[in-house]
């Protein structure tokens, strides 16, 4: 029997495990990835946002000069979103075009600038408070 117990205690003192200081770091090292990787994955869908209204724009600039091979000048509104719907109801587009960067109130006439006299649209990044050009069809 005493055999037997002493079998036991040295079992138990050869158990292992974790200690509380290697989980916290394993914790702290998954926070700092964690801190690294979220704001990456937030860049990627503003980026992917921002190419998918980019790829719009020139939809809208195709339907634009197919509407000016047609009727010899480029249409005279000057608000984006009235020229989208005026150039699917002549059959110019398919669809009325919509904005991916639709957070902070972003609109189609926010993000995408129709100059009539000239037919260029540009595409404006709304995700930046500056809301710069990032894309212009005369470039």
């Amino acid at each position: 029997m005493m055999k037997m117990a002493l079998a036991l205690r040295k079992m138990r003192d050869k158990e292992s495990g974790f200690t509380l200081i290697e989980l916290m770091v394993v914790v702290v090292i998954i926070g700092i990835l964690a801190a690294i990787a979220i704001p990456q994955f937030a860049n990627i869908i503003n980026n992917s946002r921002l190419k998918a209204d980019i790829a719009t724009g020139k939809t809208i600039k195709d339907a634009v000069d197919q509407y000016y091979t047609d009727k010899g000048s480029y249409p005279s509104t000057t608000s984006t979103t009235t020229l989208a719907a005026d150039l699917k109801t002549a059959g110019y587009l398919a669809s009325t075009p919509t904005v991916a960067q639709n957070s902070n109130g972003a609109t189609l006439d926010s993000v995408i600038t129709y100059t009539p006299g000239t037919g260029e649209i540009q595409v404006h990044d709304f995700s930046q408070s500056s809301k710069p050009v990032v894309w212009d069809s005369n470039s």
